[in-house]
């Protein structure tokens, strides 16, 4: 019997997941060069990606050395949930992919307990002059970054959304909602696109700056911010309902229809 195109591609993922498990091994792949992966730290921002990647494929297989696997990859992460000053407002990708994942999938209370942790320093982050999570700890280095939100923080809301709903507490979810609603409001330009980052007065919540960031020109469409606000603003109205949220439309024509005219 003929397989499908799934079929194929489903085996095919599963096939290079676990050859990648064997060469990879208990590290955090972070990009290529040349062909190689180039290896991160247990505190980078993609950190996740990969034992994430390998709950997936236990997901699929109920291999059980992929679930060993990625549960050594989060030990590594674990001394990092009590130096707070190593991490930032990428928490949620880091902890989503792994604690979470893990949670999820095997009912594990040591699982929970660090995906909690984890939200629970998110939430210390936010600040409730502005209504947003503060992206990099302004205690470190020369410049004050306090006042600095990125477009790329929507991707962490879920784990707050999650953790209200895990703890009966709406703290998480009005900090995850309100960081929503001032990227909605300060980060969207009239076109649809997107700005990378804001600056905001950390005591007042005033808007000081908006800077392009990423992408070829300081107004130009970041594809990758844009791709951020589209999932993210996804992830807030599933949880939320509010109509503001459902505001594809305007990303797709600008950032995603237009780019297919494109000669």
């Amino acid at each position: 019997m003929a397989t499908t195109w799934f079929q194929d591609a489903k085996a095919y993922i599963e096939q290079k997941t676990a050859h990648n498990a064997t060469t990879i091994g208990p590290f955090f792949p972070h990009t290529t060069l040349a062909g190689h992966y180039q290896l991160a730290e247990p505190q980078w921002w993609t950190a996740g990606f990969w034992p994430g990647i390998l709950w997936h494929h236990y997901h699929a297989t109920q291999d059980q050395a992929t679930a060993a696997l990625a549960e050594q990859l989060e030990e590594k992460m674990q001394p990092l949930l009590s130096d707070p000053s190593k991490l930032d407002h990428d928490m949620g990708f880091m902890w989503t992919l792994t604690s979470l994942a893990r949670y999820d999938l095997t009912h594990d209370s040591k699982a929970k307990t660090n995906a909690l942790l984890a939200a629970t320093l998110l939430l210390g982050r936010f600040n409730s002059a502005g209504r947003y999570l503060e992206a990099w700890n302004s205690w470190q280095g020369a410049d004050d970054t306090s006042g600095i939100v990125i477009i790329d923080s929507l991707m962490n809301i879920s784990l707050l959304y999650w953790a209200s709903e895990e703890t009966s507490d709406p703290r998480f979810a009005v900090a995850a909602t309100q960081h929503a609603e001032t990227i909605l409001r300060e980060f969207v330009r009239e076109d649809g696109s997107i700005h990378h980052m804001v600056n905001f007065n950390s005591a007042t919540g005033e808007v000081l700056e908006k800077i392009g960031g990423q992408g070829f020109a300081e107004m130009s469409a970041w594809s990758r911010g844009c791709a951020w606000a589209i999932y993210g603003f996804a992830i807030a109205y599933h949880y939320t309902q509010k109509p503001e949220f459902f505001w594809l439309k305007p990303i797709k024509q600008r950032s995603i229809l237009q780019m297919q005219t494109r000669k």
